[in-house]
């Protein structure tokens, strides 16, 4: 089943749609698409947070320095536990990404959905996790690029390598979730910034399991990636499980 647009703009109403029925919107959050748009300053301060939100998900940074400028919690909840920074590692905006890590984001909150988890593995989520498998409906190496930064900056912090997550019916660590979607450049970022090749999920099976459990009917990953895959977690000492 391949993704489309449809995803992104399914996450952008969610998120506003959040924002708008909790109380969070004022006349400013109102007029904040428009100046998103335009670039221009909002200078009223009752609506930070959802200013930051809109910020990142127009790709504005000067609207998202100036919310937090003017008070926005970097690590507010957004909505089911969403914090700025789950936000927008899910959207694909490397800059919003490095801006808020840089105004003291914390990568190790988890959202309430566990299919989602912290900020590092929810780079796998929604477009950008789309991006990173390879299923995006129209491939676009910038974008790719963009959720690999995304994936580089995340896996460089304090948050969590070898969290699982709720995914395809079973939990998968990120590593995991790359090696099963043959997704090399992101195994391979992943294993140097230190995740864990021998972890094991609930059924017993570790990365090295999915990466030769097979998904190239579904992926478009090369079988030189896929082997590619399998060579770079035995290189780091990643063992098969055994499942149950």
């Amino acid at each position: 089943m391949r993704y489309t647009g449809a995803v992104r703009i399914m996450f952008l109403l969610q998120v506003l749609g959040v924002l708008f029925t909790s109380g969070a919107a004022t006349a400013s959050v109102a007029a904040a698409p428009m100046a998103a748009a335009s670039g221009a300053a909002i200078s009223s301060t009752p609506g930070a947070n959802s200013r930051l939100v809109i910020g990142i998900l127009s790709g504005n940074l000067g609207l998202m320095r100036s919310a937090i400028d003017d008070g926005a919690d970097v690590n507010a909840n957004t909505g089911e536990g969403r914090t700025p920074l789950i936000v927008a590692a899910m959207s694909t905006h490397p800059d919003a990404v490095k801006l808020l890590l840089d105004r003291g984001a914390d990568p190790s909150k988890k959202a309430e959905d566990p299919a989602i988890g912290n900020a590092l593995t929810a780079a796998f989520f929604s477009s950008n996790g789309t991006e990173l498998t390879g299923l995006a409906d129209e491939p676009d190496p910038r974008k790719h690029e963009a959720a690999l930064e995304v994936l580089r900056l995340l896996a460089a912090t304090k948050a969590d390598r070898n969290l699982l997550v709720r995914r395809a019916g079973t939990d998968m660590t990120v590593l995991m979730i790359a090696a099963r979607w043959g997704a090399l450049d992101a195994t391979q970022i992943l294993l140097k910034a230190g995740a864990d090749p021998n972890v094991r999920n609930s059924a017993k099976y570790t990365a090295l399991d999915f990466a030769t459990g097979g998904q190239s009917g579904i992926s478009r990953a090369s079988a030189a990636d896929r082997a590619a895959i399998v060579s770079a977690i035995q290189a780091a000492g990643g063992r098969k499980g055994g499942g149950r």
